[in-house]
């Protein structure tokens, strides 16, 4: 018993069936109990390196947002350079254009 340091905590909330884990008390413990939960021993070797695992897996979704909105922004600006050379054709041939109908007339 002297080895154990924490408990390691394994819930179900009640608008996620997937089961989580967290260190009781630390990083990704729920703020409300659980729907369904149950505690295991967490020795003192094995409590920093589960923690460190858990604020990875935390931060992933953010990193992978950031990945998505950097990504959307690349698009915009390559959809901008599109739209501004496809601008500049326009206004390059419209006068040409305009002169063809107007010797029409």
């Amino acid at each position: 018993k002297s080895c154990i340091s924490e408990d390691l905590l394994l819930f179900i909330t009640s608008d996620d069936p997937v089961a989580h884990w967290a260190i009781n008390g630390k990083t990704g413990t729920p703020v409300k109990q659980p729907r369904s939960f149950t505690t295991l021993p967490l020795c003192k070797i094995c409590s920093p390196l589960l923690e460190q695992i858990l604020v990875e897996e935390l931060e992933e979704p953010v990193e992978q947002l950031c990945d998505a909105q950097e990504d959307f922004m690349d698009s915009l600006v390559n959809l901008e350079t599109i739209l501004h050379r496809a601008k500049l054709r326009i206004e390059n041939w419209l006068p040409q254009y305009q002169k063809m109908v107007d010797s029409m007339d």
